[in-house]
């Protein structure tokens, strides 16, 4: 018996299953290294205005506008600095269905013996 017929149905099935399901992982994976990119620098900016206390909000609000997008909230009291940000992520397949990501992140710093503690809150 030949089977090709029938292999050839079942792949011309499944393939669109596969394809979506690739997608998926491919859109997934850009969202975590955006979300990734906006923790990293967001520790480096509260590191940045722990060493250098001379550092105003102006200062590192630049520092973040320079480097991401969105609303970003910075607090910097005494030797403490809160940054927040929240934003939307489009999809990498925005234009076939409407599908944003919600980044909202928030991060505080203090420094404690000379060491910078970083927490996520």
């Amino acid at each position: 018996m030949n089977n090709k017929g029938q292999s050839l149905v079942m792949f011309v099935l499944l393939l669109p299953i596969i394809l979506v399901l690739v997608a998926g992982v491919i859109d997934l994976g850009n969202y975590s290294v955006t979300k990734g990119k906006y923790e990293n620098e967001i520790k480096s900016t509260i590191k940045y205005g722990l060493n250098n206390p001379e550092t105003s909000t102006s200062d590192l609000e630049k520092l973040l506008n320079s480097n991401l997008t969105g609303v970003k909230k910075i607090d910097k009291s005494g030797n403490t600095i809160k940054i927040k940000v929240t934003t939307k992520v489009n999809s990498l397949f925005s234009n076939i269905i409407k599908l944003n990501y919600d980044i909202d992140l928030s991060y505080s710093g203090y420094k404690e013996n000379n060491k910078i503690i970083i927490k996520k809150e």
